[in-house]
């Protein structure tokens, strides 16, 4: 099942927070859509913002294989191993898949889905009192995904 992605610009000012890590207020929550990919800008960079089920991920703009608008793809479900003749999707994995060249990447950690050793930059991400608010530095392998409640 391929969701649409749609895009919008919002350009917030960074605003410092634990351990000094760079934080940006990107937006309302109602700003992001559920099942869509929404463009922002923060701090200089495209980020896409993707609520699917309730959970916000944040995922770099860019293709690592040739800088092409990665969040101008198609969000999808990642396919599962499945019986000859039917298809199985993980409703917990979603993927964007680049517009350019096909490169498929997993939206939660960044990682490509068959070369381990291409990676798209996530973001932390979460919500606070309505906003949604993302970490400017990039995170390393971990859950980026964060629930939509406050």
């Amino acid at each position: 099942m391929a969701l649409p992605p749609t895009s919008a610009s919002s350009e917030r000012g960074p605003t410092s927070g634990p351990r000094n890590a760079t934080k940006a207020d990107i937006g309302p929550l109602d700003q992001f859509p559920a099942g869509l990919i929404t463009i922002v800008k923060a701090a200089g960079r495209e980020i896409g913002v993707v609520n699917m089920d309730s959970r916000l991920y944040a995922i770099r703009n860019v293709c690592p294989h040739q800088s092409g608008p990665l969040c101008r793809g198609k969000l999808a479900y990642r396919l599962a191993p499945s019986e000859p003749g039917s298809i199985e999707f993980l409703l917990t994995r979603l993927v964007v898949t680049c517009p350019w060249h096909g490169w498929e990447f997993d939206v939660e950690t960044g990682r490509a889905l068959y070369d381990d050793s291409m990676r798209v930059a996530t973001y932390p991400i979460e919500v606070v009192s309505g906003r949604v608010v993302v970490t400017l530095e990039p995170s390393r392998l971990t859950s980026a995904g964060s629930d939509v409640a406050d």
